[in-house]
């Protein structure tokens, strides 16, 4: 098992190495059947195909996909391959490793996805994932895109709630104009990254929203979440 574990770690992003996740991940895919039944020398093919065999238990499968998506070497095809899976829970997996490890090579084809997915829950969850991109001025295209044209709400949700991450005059008219005309759930995140982003030029409109106190299931008032922005604002982050 020291053996798998060792030549998977040296495929690994040094600066990924010591990431706990990737390391509860070696140590547990290094005990997969499929991995024991294998090559001494693991490579991503063999990981790929255990990520996205559905009779695979779903822990090494998980496991599989952090340890692909931490790799030093770009594998774009497998990328796509987990981007496509039809298992939400391994798709949403890979989002989430690529959004935590800010996997460089993978902004590509996320992109590509958010535009080309047919499902809105799908696109929601790329819109998210491209978060983790902010100094990407694609990235942030694509979601002053998504946040102002896409015909699934839940999608613009999720684009408007990751423009705080990015800091521009386009981002910022964009919020200001989702709170003035948005959905409660999008004027709700537009004040979220409004805050993030600690833009005073913001102050104004947030101030207007101080007694709005339309209710957002799961999430709060508007009234609570302008105060909390406007105290972001204030403050200056």
């Amino acid at each position: 098992m020291s053996e798998h574990k060792g030549s998977l770690e040296e495929k690994i992003s040094a600066r990924l190495r010591p990431a706990s996740a990737v390391r509860q991940a070696l140590a547990r895919v290094a005990g997969s059947p499929r991995i024991e039944a294998g090559s001494p020398r693991i490579e991503a093919a063999d990981l790929l195909n255990l990520a996205l065999d559905p009779d695979e238990p779903m822990e090494f499968r998980l496991d599989a996909v952090t340890i692909l998506l931490a790799m030093e070497r770009p594998d774009e095809e497998g990328l796509r391959k987990l981007l496509a899976c039809g298992d939400r829970t391994v798709f949403i997996e890979a989002l989430k490793s690529i959004k935590s490890f800010g996997v460089s090579w993978a902004l590509r084809d996320l992109i590509v996805a958010a535009n080309t997915t047919k499902e809105a829950d799908r696109r929601a969850v790329l819109a998210w994932a491209l978060a983790a991109y902010r100094d990407s001025v694609d990235a942030q295209k694509t979601l002053l895109d998504l946040a102002t044209n896409d015909s699934s709400s839940l999608v613009r949700e999720h684009a408007t709630e990751s423009l705080g991450e990015f800091r521009s005059n386009s981002v910022s008219k964009t919020l200001l104009h989702i709170l003035a005309v948005g959905s409660s759930a999008e004027r709700f995140w537009a004040l979220f990254s409004l805050g993030n982003l600690a833009d005073p030029s913001a102050a104004d409109a947030v101030r207007g929203c101080l007694e709005d106190q339309t209710a957002v299931p799961g999430l709060g008032t508007i009234s609570e979440e302008a105060e909390w922005a406007l105290g972001k604002i204030l403050a200056g982050g």
